[in-house]
């Protein structure tokens, strides 16, 4: 039969595990996605502008009148107005454009600069340049 201490040791461990696992991903993932930028004016980096839909929400506020029918004075009815106050939700799209590195057409990219040319023999065709 394990004890308490046993039990609070194996938590304690695996909350540490997650948080080492989680740290790792984390620190890894900028490495890995920082190697594959190219620098703006690096030799034989291009920019190019790319498109990309974006998404936004307005918000407004919003008045809507109702009829309501209230007993006044028995046995006489009368309409009342009530405004009921709302906010409409909106979500627009809009193009929007952001400059990309890449490397320059004939260059292959190798981490985070375009050092090799690309070399092509007799029998290939250079219509994709």
């Amino acid at each position: 039969m394990e004890s308490k201490g046993d039990w609070r040791f194996c938590r304690n461990f695996r909350v540490l595990w997650k948080v080492l696992a989680v740290f790792l991903c984390i620190s890894c993932w900028g490495k890995l996605s920082a190697a594959q930028e190219l620098h703006p004016h690096g030799i034989n980096v291009c920019a190019y502008s790319e498109s990309y839909t974006g998404t936004h929400i307005t918000t407004s506020q919003m008045t809507r009148q109702t009829r309501t029918w209230d007993w006044g004075c028995l046995p006489f009815v009368r309409c009342k107005t009530k405004t009921v106050y709302f906010t409409m939700y909106r979500v627009g799209y809009l193009t929007r454009y952001r400059q990309v590195y890449r490397c320059c057409p004939g260059w292959l990219q190798d981490g985070d600069v375009c050092p090799t040319r690309k070399y092509y023999t007799c029998n290939t065709p250079l219509t994709h340049l």
